[in-house]
């Protein structure tokens, strides 16, 4: 999000920036924190997250940031744009919770090999 910022604030090199996505990437995380920090790695949790950051950052903001950028009627966006999200979330979590499940045994070992 700062790298946006900088990149397109002080090093402007032309090329399109809207605010809105940075603010999404920020809510993404934001969200990530909230329900995965220090929390034990579960499908549960993760389907969960994964519900949530879709629903909001994907479905609401994008949504609404294609609108204003293109003035598409918001609705119209919604109904194309729905049916990929609700097919990409049970995809999603499960990648990311075999992606976390390595991550974490990789960590199990570096700490026992000590």
């Amino acid at each position: 999000m700062v790298k946006d910022l900088i990149a397109n604030t002080i090093f402007s090199s032309g090329s399109t920036f809207f605010l809105g996505f940075t603010f999404s990437a920020f809510v993404s995380g934001v969200i990530a924190g909230m329900i995965l920090y220090q929390q034990k790695v579960s499908l549960k949790r993760l389907f969960a997250y994964e519900f949530v950051q879709i629903l909001v950052t994907n479905v609401f903001f994008t949504t609404l940031w294609i609108n204003i950028l293109y003035t598409t009627p918001f609705i119209q966006l919604l109904t194309v744009r729905l049916p990929k999200e609700v097919i990409s979330w049970p995809i999603e979590a499960i990648i990311l919770f075999l992606v976390l499940r390595a991550v974490s045994r990789l960590n199990l070992q570096q700490k026992s090999g000590y």
